[in-house]
């Protein structure tokens, strides 16, 4: 079984969540202004905060050829979830031979309920001032991680994180984005449209979908309170899929998201056991620079098996 006392394999963090006075992150309500903490993990809670110039160091003085930042979605303590699914991924990834490349967490505030949809709008609000941080403080600092490769992997409302820390910018040097069950619209990545600039800043995006992801169904009914009327990329998948950027792929979850999380749907690239879950061993393969043909008609409508094989027709 996978579990939150395993061997670690985080080193490094970012963190829009200020440290306590026991040097571990605040699970409270609270971010940072103007900066954000950069730092590596003491121990299993504790973080050693670091200045800027010194955490790139440290990641330019190591072996590693890929480095991959995780940005969670809403509703997500910080040790019970965030660090244990980074754990989950990582750990997987180990499993499938991967052993040159390191997964740096970002945590940014959200609430915690038992019914996410009573934060919902919170962590929107969260998840906004969060981005303009990664903006101003995360992603020029990317620019200076030298001889390896950076991705980003974006969970739930970490994709609306991420989508809103890029607008007005012109990065060009990012490699393969993985956007799980992303909480935008899901005309959100075509042409002519504000998430059109993953396709510009990245050189591969793929996005996984299950149109059963009860979690994002909630997510629709929630932003119909602000008059947004739209079903949501994590979802239905593209809502145009003719209209996508050439490096843009798609793939259809719904054969196995209830199976890797039951109550949901939602979460499915997490394991508790010793396997790989599909969505892993695709982000996997992408880290292997596996070329992936991003003009094969079937895009839209890749659908996973329930093993950890996959297929493209």
């Amino acid at each position: 079984m996978l579990t939150e006392d395993a061997e670690s394999h985080i080193s490094w963090l970012v963190s829009a969540r200020p440290l306590t006075n026991r040097q571990e992150l605040s699970a409270k309500n609270e971010i940072l202004t103007d900066t954000l903490l950069f730092g590596r993990f003491a121990d299993p809670r504790r973080v050693s905060p670091l200045d800027e110039t010194q955490w790139v160091d440290e990641l330019n003085q190591t072996p590693h050829s890929d480095f991959v930042f995780y940005i969670h979605g809403f509703n997500n303590p910080p040790y019970k979830k965030v660090l244990q699914r980074v754990e989950n991924i990582s750990h997987q990834l180990h499993l499938s031979g991967l052993n040159n490349f390191k997964i740096i967490p970002f945590f940014w505030p959200t609430q915690k309920d038992a019914m996410p949809v009573n934060n919902y709008f919170q962590d929107q609000r969260w998840a906004d001032l969060a981005a303009e941080l990664v903006k101003t403080c995360l992603l020029p600092v990317t620019r200076l991680l030298t001889n390896c490769r950076v991705h980003i992997v974006a969970h739930s409302m970490g994709a609306r994180l991420l989508l809103h820390s890029l607008k007005d910018t012109d990065y060009q040097h990012l490699s393969q984005l993985f956007l799980i069950a992303p909480d935008i619209e899901n005309e959100a990545l075509e042409k002519g449209n504000e998430g059109e600039i993953f396709s510009t800043t990245f050189d591969q995006v793929t996005v996984f979908y299950a149109r059963d992801d009860l979690a994002l169904r909630t997510s629709v009914v929630a932003n119909m309170v602000n008059r947004i009327v739209s079903r949501r990329l994590g979802q239905s998948g593209p809502e145009n899929p003719h209209r996508l950027p050439d490096n843009v792929q798609a793939i259809d979850c719904d054969k196995i998201n209830f199976s890797l999380d039951r109550i949901k749907g939602h979460s499915y690239f997490v394991t508790k056991n010793e396997q790989i879950t599909p969505v892993v061993r695709i982000i996997g393969e992408s880290l292997r620079s596996i070329n992936i043909d991003p003009t094969l008609p079937q895009n839209h409508n890749d659908n996973m098996p329930g093993n950890t094989d996959y297929t493209r027709r």
